[in-house]
């Protein structure tokens, strides 16, 4: 009898934001579909993780201690983010090139250095073969139980947008908009970004809601999952991506709250030269545009996923085309994955 040849080898290398780490586990495990090892590594950095990465080259020299890289080397690498470039790039040379590399987000390095690029539209990244566009990441879906809340989740200040106590105060006006539209009892969240004294304001703007304090607690007991899985309704604070496609995921009616960008940033934005810098920009080592969110909802109404109304974003169900788009990233993972070496 012949045997059966061996399962290809998955390594995920995991850094620091959780968001990121989650969706190169869900990617792995989509294309994997059973019949492939993965192993996870969560790396942790050095102050040499500020160098450019496409000056490091493949190295190690940016880990704080050792990962346990060890042969046989895995057939894939699969992660996110700047920082474990040069580690999968070293990966991939440890292997004799036999190891592909799969990231999510913006690599930072030539495109023709990765195999393949699973992005989302606020990266700015230039079309090239290698790159798979979605108009959200991959994320968790919540299992729906009883919709019996409006939800609102609110972020907070980035590179990229600026949170005041005054936007906090539209947002909550907002949520009590929603909350009064749906019929059902508001419960609001604040996020580890939100300003210092919002859910004190919110409280005050919404003395019915039920408020989490993120900052207060410290993320304990968070009833965020928990909240998505019974919404009716959600809102969403405009600064977060990950906030947008956790509300998506959990199937109810969302709204979106823009959230003004930075005083700078908007003025240079608005200027023929700020338009070049973000167009395609994204992947640049050096002088990079931020995550550019008002992206993301310029690809939904052009997809007829959603609209402008009142000053909110209103998102219709984007599962279908959510599906479809992360199967054909799947299928080009796995196209990648079982290609000949």
């Amino acid at each position: 009898m012949t045997p059966s040849p061996p399962k290809p080898r998955i390594w995920l290398l995991f850094a620091h934001h959780f968001g990121d780490n989650v969706q190169i586990r869900a990617v792995a495990e989509a294309a994997a579909q059973g019949d492939a090892e993965i192993t996870g590594f969560q790396l942790e950095f050095n102050a040499m993780r500020h160098y450019p990465k496409a000056l490091l080259g493949a190295t190690l020299i940016t880990l704080r201690r050792d990962p346990g890289f060890r042969p046989p080397w895995p057939d894939m690498v699969i992660s996110s983010g700047r920082r474990p470039i040069p580690a999968a790039r070293w990966i991939r040379n440890a292997s004799g090139g036999k190891t592909r590399i799969v990231w999510i987000g913006r690599p930072c390095i030539p495109l023709d250095q990765v195999d393949l690029v699973l992005t989302t539209p606020q990266y700015m990244l230039p079309p090239a073969p290698n790159v798979v566009m979605f108009s959200m990441p991959f994320g968790v879906t919540t299992a729906a139980t009883r919709r019996k809340r409006a939800v609102a989740l609110l972020g907070g200040s980035s590179k990229a947008a600026h949170v005041t106590l005054a936007y906090v105060d539209r947002f909550a006006d907002a949520a009590a908009a929603m909350a009064a539209k749906s019929g059902l009892p508001l419960s609001v969240s604040t996020s580890p970004r939100s300003p210092e004294g919002a859910a004190a304001r919110l409280a005050r703007r919404l003395p019915e809601a039920e408020i989490y304090d993120f900052r207060a607690r410290k993320g304990e007991d968070n009833p965020y999952r928990r909240w998505l899985a019974e919404a009716g309704a959600c809102l969403v604070s405009g600064d977060s991506i990950s906030l947008l496609s956790d509300a998506l995921g959990a199937g109810a009616p969302v709204s979106l709250l823009p959230t003004p960008a930075r005083a700078l940033l908007a003025r240079f934005g608005d200027t023929w030269w700020g338009r070049r810098w973000f167009k395609n920009n994204g992947n640049r080592a050096w002088f990079r545009p931020p995550a550019h969110l008002p992206a993301i909802h310029a690809r939904l109404v052009a997809l007829g996923l959603a609209r402008w109304e009142d000053g909110l974003l209103r998102i219709d169900d984007v599962t279908p085309t959510v599906r479809a788009e992360h199967a054909e990233g799947i299928r080009r993972v796995r196209a990648v994955l079982h290609a000949p070496r």
